[in-house]
């Protein structure tokens, strides 16, 4: 729920119809509480899944650096909400092919320009 992390799904978001022709499925993983999620899909209209990692179990197998959480404060339909997670994954951006080999990883994710650079990965895959 950060301002990084909004860019970022609000750009896959937005780039439904482009990721759909190259067959891609977005999925976003994150520190935060199912319940978080849920709120933060809502508030962006997300459309695509949102999993819960509040232990860091799915970040830990991808080796993806996590470190303690904390609170943020978020305004939904009208009303300031605190939101609490447990724990806090550095954003990194995978493309995992339909067996689950992992065909591309990005360590050093630009929120806002991560969805164009995987439709492109995606496409030179293609070639």
């Amino acid at each position: 729920m950060t301002p990084g992390c909004t860019k970022q799904a609000c750009a896959y978001r937005d780039n439904a119809k482009e990721l759909e022709a190259v067959g891609a499925q977005v999925v976003g993983v994150s520190g935060d509480s199912v319940v978080n999620l849920a709120a933060f899909k809502k508030m962006h209209q997300l459309n695509f899944p949102l999993l819960s990692d509040v232990n860091g179990v799915i970040a830990n197998r991808f080796g993806v650096p996590s470190r303690s959480g904390g609170k943020i404060n978020r305004e939904i339909d009208g009303q300031k909400l605190d939101f609490f997670r447990s724990s806090s994954m550095s954003r990194w951006t995978f493309i995992i092919d339909k067996e689950g080999k992992v065909l591309y990883k990005n360590t050093k994710v630009k929120a806002t320009e991560d969805t164009k650079t995987v439709i492109d990965i995606i496409k030179s895959f293609k070639k």
